[in-house]
């Protein structure tokens, strides 16, 4: 999702206090890259139990497989399943952090924390057709993450923070140029898998992703990279985003990218939402 003229990551040194924004409207994702102090999610005497064990992302799965088909989302099919979304929702905050010891675990939260808030919010506004309508969707309404209250935009940056950008092909944000929303969770045990499978699909997809005119030498490319350039190249520079890519992609077409001869331009952001057709 967008941001304004986002500021580069703080390098990973510990997840649990990092949070930096990212998503908003078409200018992108609230550009201020902050790091808010976050309160402990510890118990206390007056809060609510929390999870000290990883995450059990089987009724979120159960959600997914009824309301997701080749990404589109059936959204009357969706609040059908209030309760089993609200559960797991539930469960998301009260998961203790401290409780996932890997980078793998800490993604996986993130990532279907911010996938099942996403839903949530436009299950409840049954006449929503785009999320950019809804003021501060992406950097004003908060939720309940482990105990913190924060924005999507913070949310997102929690994952973004844990220093890999092939998240931004993992995180949905209802509308139609964001990467697909798949039908199961994201699971530490495949992370690395679902990770690089979601980035070349991403890549490799003409209308969303990436798409190479080679008679003009020019590339068209998703404004996901405009918006969160120095999170894929530490310059923030066309040319390295497009050596990231290159590395990514591989081949011929890699090594195409690599040589950074090509002229960039951004695609236009389709913000409709991502309703199963």
């Amino acid at each position: 999702m967008p941001p304004t003229s986002p500021k580069p990551l703080t390098p990973f040194v510990c997840a649990l206090f990092l949070s930096l924004a990212s998503c908003s409207p078409e200018q992108g994702p609230s550009s201020e890259t902050t790091t808010p102090q976050i309160s402990s999610s510890s118990s206390s005497p007056s809060s609510p139990k929390r999870q000290t064990s990883d995450m059990d992302y089987n009724v979120f799965d159960q959600v997914l497989l009824v309301a997701v088909t080749n990404g589109g989302v059936d959204y009357p099919a969706l609040r059908k399943q209030k309760g089993k979304l609200d559960a797991f929702l539930k469960a998301v905050s009260k998961q203790e952090i401290s409780a996932l010891k890997t980078k793998s675990e800490q993604l996986a939260f993130y990532i279907n924390a911010y996938n099942a808030h996403v839903l949530a919010m436009v299950r409840d506004r049954p006449k929503l057709t785009n999320v950019i309508k809804v003021k501060g969707f992406f950097d004003g309404i908060q939720v309940d993450v482990a105990g913190n209250q924060m924005t999507l935009n913070e949310l997102e940056g929690r994952a973004r923070a844990l220093g890999d950008p092939r998240v931004h092909f993992a995180v949905n944000c209802a509308s139609g140029s964001c990467p697909v929303l798949e039908n199961t969770s994201f699971r530490p045990a495949t992370m690395e898998a679902r990770l690089e499978a979601a980035t070349t699909r991403y890549l490799k997809d003409k209308v969303r992703g990436l798409k190479l005119v080679e008679n003009t030498k020019t590339i068209e490319l998703s404004k996901i990279f405009k918006w969160y350039s120095k999170d894929f190249a530490k310059s923030g520079e066309k040319k390295d985003i497009l050596h990231w890519i290159g590395n990514q992609l591989g081949g011929d077409l890699g090594k195409k990218l690599k040589k950074g001869d090509y002229k960039v331009t951004w695609k236009t952001y389709d913000w409709e939402l991502n309703s199963k057709k």
